[in-house]
């Protein structure tokens, strides 16, 4: 949306406006265009109805206010990103000349708008999840810290102020910019053929670089190294925990329970109460309802007769899924927001109008697209995820499994 500046012109009553050969505007191929548009449709659609269902199920949901507050904090800016970052896609990409604007002046800085303030909020609440988690595993004060509903909504009141006052120079740095698209003989580039009107829209490069450097370097940055180092922690008392406790010790049972009811409280040798508690010595692993991942003290004594090992328990099989669970949202985290950052401040600063640049660009903008789809399967339906995640890969080993036995079985058919 951004790509090269042009100065602001004084109309005459000709217009004098600048011009731009139209083999210069055309930065994709066809059939890049029409990839890029397809997985933006397909991906912004899915994830719409995921963090619509997200709302729905969270308003009806007996859970905590905080956590609400935050899963609805995270479904609306997934919400914006999708649809306000597909709308410029798609408008983009459905013209030959992709720089060429057409949303018209008011949608020129609203959208760039719009999208910093969702990028920034949901930043904000991803962190704030993580905040709670640590105080309710690591503090284990899950029971006596309970913020009452108008701390919540006061809480995303001020989180989507901050963003909205972070993002407001957006509104006035981008504007629309007139010129003439110089058509010319595809044989012959010197040979103009006709010329039309076209508008652009634009900031200036200089105000852009002192803006985002000083928001990657003092808003993100911080968020990210808080992300990664909250839930490092509880990854770290997850994996340590995996082992059975002996009773003996009394040691409070850890969870991560973020979907318990409002009313519930804990006792003094347990920090959370699960909605669906597996009982001792359970040898089956019930997924909880409500998105609910508990780490229990529940041990199995079971031996194997056969390798005379000691096979895992329940609550150190239930530890590790935990603990994979953590590694893949910050890796998630990592992955789908730090690239995009580094790749504006390198186009901010350097020339970057090749194929290869702009493929990159909407690559990495619907890997954006692509978080706000994920984020819906990570903390609202967690336990569905791991659910159909365990069948998938079930059926993909069962399928490869076949597939070698029947390989097996034709070599020694073949070899007797």
């Amino acid at each position: 949306m951004n790509h090269k500046i042009i100065k602001r012109t004084q109309f005459e009553p000709r217009k004098t406006l600048p011009g731009w050969a139209d083999y210069s505007l055309i930065v994709l191929r066809d059939s890049q265009r029409l990839g890029i548009t397809i997985a933006a449709i397909l991906i912004c659609t899915v994830s719409v109805i995921a963090n619509l269902a997200t709302v729905i199920v969270n308003i009806k949901r007996k859970i905590r206010p905080f956590f609400r507050t935050c899963l609805l904090s995270l479904a609306c800016s997934d919400l914006l990103t999708s649809i306000f970052q597909t709308i410029t896609y798609v408008s983009q990409l459905s013209n030959e000349y992709t720089p060429v604007w057409v949303l018209g002046e008011l949608m020129c800085g609203f959208i760039p708008f719009v999208t910093t303030v969702a990028i920034l909020a949901n930043s904000f609440t991803l962190v704030g999840i993580a905040v709670d988690r640590y105080w309710a595993i690591i503090r284990l004060i899950k029971g006596t810290w309970e913020p009452s509903k108008l701390f919540c909504a006061a809480g995303v009141v001020f989180v989507w102020g901050l963003a909205a006052g972070i993002s407001s120079p957006m509104i006035s740095s981008y504007y629309i910019t007139e010129f003439y698209i110089i058509h010319t003989n595809p044989e012959n580039r010197s040979h103009m053929i006709d010329v039309t009107e076209a508008e652009m829209c634009v900031s200036e490069k200089e105000p852009n670089q002192y803006y985002y450097s000083v928001v990657f370097s003092v808003i993100f940055i911080p968020l990210l190294i808080a992300f990664l180092w909250l839930n490092t922690i509880l990854a770290t008392e997850i994996f340590s925990r995996r082992k059975p406790i002996p009773a003996s010790l009394n040691t409070p049972a850890i969870t991560i329970n973020d979907d318990h009811s409002a009313d519930k409280r804990t006792s003094e040798t347990n920090t959370v109460i699960s909605n669906d508690p597996l009982k001792d010595g359970d040898k089956t692993l019930r997924p909880h309802l409500n998105g609910t991942v508990e780490m229990s003290t529940s041990t199995s004594s079971q031996t194997n007769n056969n390798t005379g090992k000691t096979p895992k328990t329940g609550r150190e099989i239930r530890q590790l899924r935990m603990f994979k669970v953590v590694i893949v949202l910050m890796i998630t985290f990592f992955i789908c927001r730090l690239p995009t950052w580094i790749f504006l401040l390198y186009k901010l600063f350097n020339v970057a109008n090749t194929n290869f640049h702009w493929m990159l660009q909407y690559s990495l903008g619907l890997l954006s697209i692509t978080n706000c789809l994920l984020n819906p399967l990570m903390y609202t339906f967690l336990t569905e995820t791991i659910q159909y995640s365990f069948v998938f890969v079930s059926k993909i080993k069962h399928i490869a499994s076949c597939r070698c036995f029947q390989r097996r079985s034709s070599d020694s058919c073949n070899h007797p």
